[in-house]
């Protein structure tokens, strides 16, 4: 005896009647294979990749994340960098708030000001934190140690890897983040 309507289609299905879909694909799996998160870290003339269980984690995107997951940085000089980095990004935005826009269509006439999103006052208070963190970080090849990796995110050579742990110490003593 054949059934009315439709015939059903062949394949595996769900307790509730429907065909089985296809899984996707895993994010977690395809995270974990990208090449910033499976590449080796090198610091002080050793070798060593992100482990596994923590390939997922959001510090694996950044160089001084992938520092911190091998343990070659504490997690204390993580949040200072990270602290910097917040302060050189409200540093950034002052200093673009204060230029002049130029205008596309009046061909190089200077537009109306831009709006402030400062008071004068704050703005001042913002630029000497960050005058205050980038003294305090030591000397130039630590500032440029921590400008490599922190602000502009990119890998560090090995030889540096001392100047970065030296001018971290020190953003951790400005910032007082000594427990």
């Amino acid at each position: 005896m054949s059934r009315a309507g439709r015939k059903r289609k062949a394949g595996k299905r769900e307790r509730n009647g429907r065909i089985l879909r296809e899984r996707g694909i895993d994010p977690n799996a395809v995270a974990a294979q990208l090449p910033h998160r499976t590449a080796d870290v090198y610091w002080l003339d050793l070798r060593r990749a992100i482990p596994i269980e923590k390939r997922h984690d959001a510090k694996a995107e950044h160089p001084l994340g992938r520092l911190n997951l091998v343990g070659a940085v504490s997690d204390a000089q993580y949040d200072a960098g990270c602290r910097f980095r917040d302060e050189v990004i409200r540093y950034r935005r002052v200093l673009d708030i204060r230029k002049e826009r130029q205008s596309v269509a009046g061909f190089g006439q200077p537009q109306a000001s831009t709006p402030k999103e400062l008071d004068d006052q704050r703005a001042v208070e913002i630029m000497r934190e960050y005058m205050a963190a980038f003294e305090a970080i030591g000397s130039r090849t630590a500032q440029a140690a921590i400008k490599h990796i922190v602000i502009l995110e990119r890998e560090l050579e090995p030889s540096l890897f001392g100047h970065l742990t030296f001018g971290l110490k020190n953003l951790i003593i400005h910032y007082d983040l000594t427990s």
